[in-house]
């Protein structure tokens, strides 16, 4: 059945979460416009040219060209994320959006926001910081939104531990605290589902993967389907985020307080249960487990120890 909202805007196409989400809108009947800075860049995952995918320029951080790109496309759903380096915590952004006839957002925002965005321990340490006053921006506008709020993605494997995935020498930081391990492209499948059939209200959806393994666990699920063995190297935060450079400094010490006090936001029980069941729910299929997310990602992952 073609979907209420049959024309929807996709940011950041060319990630996993973006893809995925496209994939699974136009699974769905909707017709995708994926929203690019660049239209000709290749897209990992989706088809060269198809009559559900059709490409824009756009830039979320160019209110004038996100004028342009609704208008042009007649969407009325965007799925879209946080910007960085927005001086205004993408207000601009989306009230162009709306202006120009957006009328329902699914935000990617982090599961590093508990509760209302304007709380004070969402505003305590960057990465929530910056997804509160996101939210915030969003709900100012008055357009009905999803936040979605993961956890800790599988990929951030491939940026922790980079070409370590592939000599088997791998640093770890605090390799005993419990992680979730989501895969982007369920996050992106969730996002995808809900642009075709937004919600009544606006709501906030929290996401965590199936299982909670610290990543001396995890690290021998990755090696197995690689097909090596990998070795846990364990350093400091200091030795840690000097590795990780030139990844922003204050990201870096984000997450690194964040596993030093027991994973990403504590995974609080009044929100982790939900995030555990809410895959399933949205999408109707059993979430990805580590494994299975890196056997999929095995020709990116062996990739790493060319770069």
């Amino acid at each position: 059945m073609a979907s209420e909202k049959s024309n929807v805007l996709i940011f950041g196409p060319t990630g996993a979460v973006g893809s995925a989400a496209a994939l699974e809108a136009a699974g769905r009947g909707a017709t995708v416009w994926l929203a690019m800075r660049n239209t000709s860049k290749p897209i990992p995952g989706l088809p060269s040219s198809s009559s559900s995918h059709h490409r824009i320029q756009a830039d979320l951080s160019n209110p004038d060209s996100l004028r342009t790109a609704v208008k042009e496309s007649g969407a009325k759903s965007a799925f879209v994320y946080a910007i960085h380096e927005s001086s205004d915590s993408m207000l601009a952004s989306f009230t162009a959006l709306k202006d120009a006839g957006i009328e329902y957002v699914v935000l990617l925002s982090s599961y590093s926001v508990q509760g209302a965005p304007e709380a004070e321990r969402n505003h305590q340490a960057h990465i929530p910081r910056l997804h509160a006053m996101t939210e915030m921006s969003l709900r100012e506008t008055g357009m009905k939104y999803t936040a979605i709020r993961p956890a800790f993605f599988d990929s951030n494997a491939t940026w922790f531990y980079g070409s370590g995935l592939v000599s088997g020498q791998v640093t770890v930081l605090y390799p005993d605290t419990k992680l979730d391990w989501i895969a982007p492209s369920d996050i992106g499948a969730v996002a995808g589902v809900l642009l075709t059939a937004p919600p009544p209200t606006s709501e906030v959806v929290y996401l965590c993967g199936p299982d909670l393994l610290s990543q001396r666990e995890a690290l021998p699920i990755i090696g197995k389907a690689l097909g090596r063995e990998l070795t846990l190297n364990e350093v400091n935060e200091e030795q840690w985020i000097e590795k990780l450079a030139p990844m922003p400094r204050p990201i870096l010490q984000t997450v690194a307080v964040s596993l030093r006090s027991e994973g990403v936001a504590g995974y609080p029980q009044e929100t982790y249960k939900q995030a555990t069941e809410n895959i399933e729910k949205i999408t109707g299929r059993q979430p990805t487990r580590l494994g299975e997310w890196a056997r999929q990602n095995k020709d990116v992952i062996e990739g790493l120890g060319q770069s």
